[in-house]
């Protein structure tokens, strides 16, 4: 069992019964608490209902509930939701998924080498797609804070320092200046040593620059733009302040 991409930071746990009214989060996390009881009969049923939601197809839910359905031996459910993970949310996590003591039941089954074969296929193509990913994203800001030209935010937020940073030490950038870089289309990018930045969406120092930094996770359309907006606003605010204090 792994949760993969945090979905749920704080769950109420509320009186427990089977009616419409539950929530998705309280339901999935009634499911969760049977799964760590070893209680996969009840747990399955529970994410029967929460997987029966429009709102549920989430990557957390899919992989948990997977392993939930395997562990109770509903085999063919449980590749079908692994199917539907790696088809439309490119799961690409080839040592885990092979590991993971709660999919073991299916490692016989037919549907395994395929599935797997999707997973690996999703590992080799994650580098591009997620440099297409962070490109589209910095440019929908980018585009998006210049047609605005400062009328929101008295004063025009973008700048070309902004970085984004992924779990594995890559930095990626529309910023041409970034030294050593190499380049997919108008993104530039390249390998960092480990701990040269912090993993949390900031204000930092990095190369002489003051940048504003995103992580990976946070550059997705549902994001709508916010975090590197958000993130170069306090860019944009240091500066100014920097150079008010300094003609003051």
């Amino acid at each position: 069992m792994k949760i993969f991409f945090t979905i749920i930071s704080f769950f109420q746990f509320l009186p427990f019964c089977f009616t419409q009214t539950d929530s998705i989060d309280s339901l999935y996390s009634k499911a969760m608490e049977f799964y760590e009881q070893k209680n996969y009969k009840q747990s399955a049923l529970l994410f029967d209902k929460v997987l029966s939601s429009s709102s549920s197809e989430d990557p957390d839910i899919l992989y948990n509930a997977s392993c939930v359905y395997s562990l109770n031996g509903e085999i063919k459910v449980a590749i079908h939701y692994l199917n539907i993970l790696a088809d439309k949310y490119f799961y690409s996590d080839q040592d885990h998924i092979s590991t993971d003591a709660d999919l073991e039941n299916l490692h016989q089954q037919e549907e395994w080498k395929s599935l797997l074969g999707k997973v690996i296929k999703n590992k080799e193509t994650l580098p591009k797609r997620r440099r297409t990913k962070i490109q589209t994203e910095l440019l929908k800001t980018k585009n998006l804070l210049l047609a605005d030209n400062g009328k929101l935010w008295n004063g025009n937020l973008w700048s070309e320092n902004i970085l984004v940073l992924d779990e594995n030490e890559m930095v990626y950038t529309l910023n041409k200046d970034l030294s050593n870089a190499s380049r997919d289309s108008l993104l530039y990018y390249k390998q960092i040593a480990e701990k040269t930045l912090l993993h949390t969406n900031t204000n930092q120092k990095f190369e002489g620059k003051k940048w504003a930094i995103v992580q990976n996770y946070d550059m997705t359309p549902s994001d709508s733009c916010q975090t590197p907006i958000h993130e170069l606003f306090h860019l944009i605010s240091f500066q100014t302040t920097k150079y008010s204090r300094k003609y003051c």
